[in-house]
């Protein structure tokens, strides 16, 4: 027999065997029973069969349980949801009108699908003497949960088991106003007045009211949080005649250890939260908002945000932000408070409406932020955007916004403009040499020096690395310029302390005009650019203004570099290698790596074009790795393949040495090749070697120890002075080219004396430069031990070292 078959029950569950099981369980009503697998399934099957229940349980591939909550809430002939909470999921609970913890008995179901269906008929309740009384009580009585009933006027008809248990008492039924008998607070502490007690609201506003937690202080001092569902009863003539209301236990279920998490930020939050009734009297204040507001918690609860009294003016701001409450119950924006002392200060408000399920707004919660350390902060982020975070000076970005203002200015005022750049000169050695904390030093020195060389509305500017731009504006006359260029150039000129050092450092300065160099931005830093490079390779320690015909030349070099950076990146250059001859044997001794730039539009560039190039623009080290890397790798393939040549050798820069990454770059090369150390040799410039201190000597003397072979080059240019000769640990000198000796007796007798030096000093002799008989035969009869050069060998390609060595 159908108990109500003119409805049905939605069964929703991704789990498809627990979905048939409770099919199975809730078909003993005699309803319809409809089944969802997903969420779009279930939204859907309420849009267009209407259930009066909805029992949600399990996890769906298309979305939560909540979702499904959110999206049925906005038809006002949404189902009661009930949910089945497996886990701590107290979004899924906190959506759902109500909910039973799995596993679920098959009694307790069916008992709360007939208590809703009897809810959503409008179930009448006579007297507790009637018949729908006597059915009222059945229900009650078959609830696993805590439930009781009321009359009209509030007094208590029946309860049940769970409820007795629950308040910890056994109250006599009639007893008038229970709601104002029990000893009710909120969860914070507050006590809560009969008025608000959700089923006295439930009465009196004729409306079911939706999980406010509130707590029950027992008889025995316990205390026990609930989340009570009270809905009111009509007769079948619309009369209100009573009220039941469901407690749910809030501490024993999956939300409450959220609520607990919840509160204790509340407590110590650094934002103010505060917590009004639907009428906007403060139920709840966490500490942060009574020190934002500086009002006490006993001046703050009971008060209306929107009437605020006498003394607590200064909260009538939440007035204005009530009245901009959009349909959502949401409003957000920038208020400004007084602190303690009197003072303005900035705060962000945020006001939210809490809703039960039917839309009735059952408390507001604001959230007051305070917003001067935000804007503090938001001044210093906008300060490091503008600015260079080593000189403070205004940086790139800054510098071009102000520039570009100076130029409309300068147009509408028919003004010139000036912008100079300032490259100090060497600056590369001195970062290198000395550390980039004195570096870094020196260019804070510079910033300070050059800002005072300039009126208060110029600018100074670091444009990036040791380079810094000047903007002058408001100019008559080019003179002036002239005059400030020369006062910064004998400024930079005096000598700088930095990390207890005094440098001597000169600058070399362009400038580029308004309007005669360029109209825009671009185009004039351009021209001080170009002007920069024309005082520099005018002897540097000067300025220069911009030359159309010079800037073509540093356009080119500059795009030359450019691509030179991309020749590394992609693999554009290649080695070739000079074979070194034993003179006494005739025998190969060595290979010395020669790189080259296979430019893919000019063809194959020789080094002499672009390796002054990279050494200005600070890529030689980088050259020198790829040439050292790739150098160790061909040699240990050539002797997989039985082929000897000696030792292979590779120039190196003398700035590796000063940095102190030779060392380390040496036995990475070797490592990563397999390359035995006696397999390496090292060729370092005369001029670099003998600049070298004692870390750079502990570097060589750790390469030594290693097994590699350390070669001075072009030896004989006059820098080595003996006492330093003999503390470096090489093993070889490579002679600087010599002329004819048969003609040249000066060439022969200076190569007879540096050969009987180096022997001297037991070190190995090779001359390079070799291209006559004649030469050979010299070097020979003075018992050079190696050469190199055009009579033996030009620089091969890779591919055809390996028929060489073979012949």
């Amino acid at each position: 027999m159908a108990i109500f078959p003119s409805r049905a029950v939605l069964m929703a569950d991704g789990n498809i065997r627990r979905r048939h099981l409770r099919r199975k369980i809730l078909s003993e009503l005699g309803c319809p029973v409809i089944e969802a697998g997903t969420c779009r399934e279930a939204v859907q099957a309420v849009r267009e069969r209407r259930p009066f229940l909805l029992v949600l349980g399990g996890r769906f591939g298309d979305g939560r349980p909540e979702d499904i909550c959110r999206q049925i809430r906005t038809d006002a002939a949404a189902p009661w949801i009930l949910y089945l909470s497996e886990r701590n999921d107290g979004a899924a609970v906190s959506a759902a009108d109500g909910y039973l913890v799995e596993p679920v008995k098959q009694a307790e179901l069916i008992s709360y699908a007939k208590l809703i269906h009897r809810l959503g008929e409008g179930a009448a309740v006579g007297h507790p003497l009637g018949s729908e009384g006597r059915y009222l009580r059945e229900l009650v009585e078959a609830l696993p949960m805590a439930a009781y009933a009321t009359d009209a006027e509030g007094r208590l008809i029946l309860y049940n088991e769970a409820a007795a248990t629950l308040w910890g008492r056994r109250p006599r039924p009639g007893a008038d106003h229970w709601c104002g008998s029990l000893a009710l607070s909120l969860p914070n502490g507050t006590p809560l007045p009969h008025a608000h007690c959700p089923m006295a609201v439930a009465l009196r506003e004729l409306r079911p009211v939706r999980g406010q937690r509130i707590v029950i202080e027992r008889p025995d001092g316990g205390r026990v949080a609930v989340l009570p569902y009270p809905t009111p009863l009509r007769d079948g003539s619309g009369v209100l005649v009573g009220a039941l209301n469901i407690l749910l236990e809030a501490d024993g279920d999956p939300i409450a250890p959220s609520a607990r998490l919840w509160a204790t930020v509340a407590e110590h939050a650094a934002d103010g939260i505060v917590v009004t009734d639907a009428e906007g009297t403060i139920v709840a204040a966490n500490p942060a908002f009574l020190r934002i507001t500086d009002h006490p918690e006993t001046e703050v609860l009971g008060q209306n945000l929107l009437r605020p009294q006498a003394g607590l003016g200064d909260l009538a701001f939440f007035k204005e932000a009530w009245d901009g409450l959009d349909g959502g119950g949401t409003w957000l924006g920038e208020v400004w408070t007084r602190t303690g002392t009197g003072l303005l200060s900035p705060r962000w408000l945020v006001i939210n409406a809490v809703k039960d399920g039917s839309g009735q707004v059952l408390n507001y919660i604001g959230t007051l932020t305070d917003m001067a350390p935000v804007k503090q902060s938001l001044e210093r982020l906008e300060y490091l955007a503008h600015h260079d975070p080593l000189t403070g000076l205004p940086n790139r970005l800054l510098f071009r916004a102000r520039l570009a203002h100076a130029l409309i200015q300068a147009k509408r005022l028919r003004q010139q403009v000036a912008v100079m750049f300032v490259d100090l000169d060497h600056f590369k050695q001195i970062n290198d040499s000395l550390g980039h904390a004195v570096g870094d030093g020196l260019l804070q020195a510079v910033a300070v020096r050059l800002t005072e060389q300039v009126r208060e509305q110029d600018t100074v500017a670091r444009y990036g690395g040791d380079e810094f731009v000047v903007l002058l504006e408001e100019l008559a006359k080019e003179a002036g310029i002239a005059n400030v260029a020369e006062k910064i150039a004998k400024a930079m000129a005096q000598p700088f302390q930095a990390e207890g050092h005094s440098l001597n450092v000169t600058a070399s300065i362009g400038i580029g005009l308004y309007p005669r160099d360029g109209w825009t931005v671009d185009a004039l830093l351009k021209s001080a650019d170009s002007a920069m490079y024309r005082a520099k390779a005018d002897g540097r320690n000067t300025f220069r203004y911009h030359d159309g015909e010079v800037s073509a030349r540093v356009f080119e070099r500059k795009m030359v570099e450019g691509q030179l950076r991309r020749a590394i990146e992609r693999d554009e250059l290649v080695l070739y290698y000079q074979p070194q001859v034993d003179l006494a044997g005739g025998r190969v001794s060595g290979l010395e790596a020669l790189v080259r730039w296979q430019h893919p539009e000019q063809g194959l560039i020789l080094p002499e074009r672009f390796l002054p190039l990279a050494t200005e623009a600070g890529l030689l080290e980088i050259l020198s790795d790829w040439v050292l890397r790739r150098a160790c790798v061909q040699a240990r393939a050539w002797l997989d393949q039985g082929l000897d040549f000696g030792r292979i050798a590779v120039n190196v820069s003398g700035a590796q040495l000063q940095r102190g990454t030779l060392a380390r770059a040496v036995r990475s090369a070797l490592g990563h090749s397999g390359l035995s150390p006696k397999r390496l040799a090292l060729e370092i410039p005369e001029s670099q070697i003998m600049a070298q201190g004692e870390p750079g000597l502990a570097q060589l003397a750790a390469l030594a120890d290693l097994g590699v072979e350390l070669a001075i080059d072009q030896f004989g240019m006059r820098h080595a002075a003996l006492p330093h000769l003999m503390r470096l640990p090489v093993s070889k000198l490579k002679l600087d080219p010599i002329g004819d000796p048969r003609s040249d007796e000066r060439d022969a007798a200076q190569a007879r004396a540096l050969i009987a030096l180096a022997h001297s000093l037991r070190l190995k002799v090779a001359a390079v430069g070799v291209e006559q008989e004649g030469q050979r035969h010299f070097l020979a009869e003075q018992r050079c031990d190696s050469a190199q050069g055009f009579l033996f060998a030009r620089p091969l390609p890779t591919q055809a070292v390996a028929g060489f060595l073979a012949g």
